[in-house]
Order: structure tokens, then sequence, then C-alpha cells
């Protein structure tokens, strides 16, 4: 504990002891501690009303809505790599091709990220068009897309949910593959959108404290690998770097009783590093596959600052994902998809 109110001192002999519930404002939540004799708490006879690190739901909620932006940005470009993906696996013989593909994941955090847990459910669109050219052992494709999403956020603390908050996000790009002898491959794809934010949290006073904000979010991403084939079967081995760069934001929270909440959200850029294998095969109309791969995230700026303290909450750190799908040849120029992953961090999956 880095402050304390001396709010009861005991008299002498007295064996009187006090407790109380947690008490919110702003940032932090505050109890009662007896004196430990300590630089901050230093009369033992007495009783103090201290915070410490202890975060609030509202902080909760602000860090978590804060922190859980890039690692969704990422999740959500995924659909445009699935397609570069699906174009390696079944070679488009037309000039051009329509396309879209909607996703749904779930992300389950713990209090570790920043005090509370909470679930997350997402739900995306994304649709797009691309153009095929053909030279000699060489193909380029070239292509244009529109996403939309919608997050929405559930959370909870030992004693109960506490509140809820939810993203939507609108966005479009361009992207571009090469692909050499069906074998080595480079792709990228440039993306910018706009997310709208809000949260809501209830107090254990009851009161609850609300906030809304919009980020503008552009991001690259570059992908690098070689196919292997031998027969109808296939082995892709790949490395993609991908960077997000979010504008920060200026909003105000409040339970419209105590004392507002100024929070401030810096820029920010949120990196991702990925080596991945999949592997699959060719049966004509059908065409299965599985894959693995390692994640590395990081994160620069962001912090967020309220009350003059910053606080740092990226979802930084290792992963792993895994995942099986298989595709349907409907005809030449019409195909589905179906896929399923599971990714597993140290504080969230």
């Amino acid at each position: 504990r880095k402050y304390a109110l001396e709010v009861v001192k005991l008299g002498a002999g007295s064996t009187a002891e006090f407790d109380s519930d947690g008490v919110e404002s702003g940032m932090h939540t505050y109890k009662l501690y007896k004196g430990d004799g300590g630089l901050v708490m230093p009369n033992g006879d007495s009783y103090y009303l201290s915070g410490g690190d202890a975060l609030s739901r509202a902080a909760d909620a602000i860090l978590l809505t804060a922190g859980v932006m890039g690692a969704d940005w990422h999740y959500g470009l995924d659909n445009v790599h699935k397609r570069l993906g699906e174009i390696r696996v079944n070679l488009p013989t037309s000039s051009g091709n329509v396309w879209a593909r909607v996703n749904n994941y779930r992300l389950n955090a713990a209090p570790d990220l920043a005090g509370s847990s909470f679930e997350q459910d997402s739900y995306g669109l994304t649709a797009g068009g691309d153009m095929i050219m053909r030279r000699e052992k060489a193909m380029l494709v070239a292509g244009a897309f529109f996403g939309m999403s919608r997050s929405e956020r559930g959370f909870e603390d030992t004693r109960n949910d506490y509140g809820d908050g939810e993203t939507n996000t609108i966005g479009l790009g361009l992207y571009g593959l090469w692909l050499y002898d069906n074998a080595w491959f480079v792709d990228a794809t440039l993306r910018f959108g706009r997310s709208s934010n809000e949260l809501n949290a209830r107090g254990v006073d009851g009161f609850v404290s609300r906030g809304k904000y919009t980020n503008h979010v552009q991001s690259i991403s570059v992908e690098a690998g070689r196919r292997f084939m031998n027969g109808i079967y296939w082995v892709e081995p790949s490395a993609q770097v991908a960077v997000a760069w979010i504008n920060g934001a200026d909003y105000t929270v409040s339970n419209g009783v105590s004392r507002n909440l100024e929070v401030h959200i810096g820029d920010s850029d949120a990196w991702q590093y990925r080596g991945q294998v999949r592997t699959g095969a060719d049966y004509g109309r059908w065409q299965p596959y599985v894959k693995v791969a390692m994640v590395k995230t990081d994160s620069n700026g962001g912090e967020v600052q309220v009350e003059g303290r910053s606080y740092q909450p990226w979802f930084d750190g290792w992963r792993f994902e895994t995942g099986a799908g298989v595709g349907y040849l409907i005809d030449e120029r019409s195909q589905v998809y179906f896929d399923y992953e599971y990714n597993k961090a140290s504080d969230y999956e």
C-alpha cells in the first residue's frame, strides 16, 4: 500500500475491532485496515482507509476494454488471411472471384490481466473480391474487402457479474498474393477501420459507471512461406508479421453521482508475429486441413492515464493456436468452407 488515511484511533487497552466492505472511488477500491507499524500505517492502535493497488470495477472495465483492442483487431484480420490460404489450396481457374466469410469466437480472460475476469463473444462478416493474373509460372492475386464486427463483453469479479461492454468495428482494405510455381508465396494486407466502444460497470455501491469512445486503426500484415506437394498431400510452413496502429482517445466515465473520471488513452502499436504450419489433402471436391501455430504479441504505447496515474493494459505474450477445417468445391466457381480454431495463452483462451 502506498497511502492510507487514519479514520479510527483506539483508546489505551481497547479491544474493539472494525471491518468494512469495499468502497469504490475513482480507479480504486478502499477498505479498513489495522495499522501494521509500517511507514504507511504506523499506528498499531488505529484503523486506516487504504486502497493500495486494488482497482475499482470501473477501472477494470476501462483497462480491459482498452487492452483487448489490439488482439481484437488482429483476430478480425484472420478472415482475409484465410481467404488467401483458400486460394493457395484450390487454385482458381477464373480471372476473378467474390467471396464472403462469417466468423464467431469466444474469448475467456482470467483476472490476472487487470483484476477482473471477462468473457467476450465476437461476430464478424468480411466480404471481398479479387482479380487473378498469371505470368508463366507465377500467379498474382489483387483484391479489396469490407468487414464489420461486433464484440460483446461481460465483466465479473469474485462476487458476481458487474458490467458489460461492446465494440463495433467497421473497416475496409486491400490485399495481394504472389505465388510462384505453386510453391513459394508472399502476401500482404492493408486494413483501415473505426471502432466504437462502450462500457458499463456497476460499483459495489450500486451506481453504474458508463463511458464510450472511438478509435481509428490502421494495419499492415506481411506473410511468406512455401508449399510442399506430395501427390494429393501438401504441407505449408509460413511466417507472418502484422502491426496495427491504434489512435488514442479521450473520454469521460461517469456514474452520475461522484466525480467523473477523465480517461486518456495514448496512441499505440500492437505487433503480432506468427509461425505456422498447415497440412492437408486434396480429395477432389473435399479439401481438409489442420494447422498449428505459435504467436507472439508485443505492444508499445497505449498507456491509460486516469487521476494522474498510468496503467498498461495489454494482452502481450505468447499463445498457442491449433485448428482444422475443410473446403467443399461445389463447381469451378463456387466453394464453401468451415473451420474451427482453439487458442491458448497464459491468461486467456
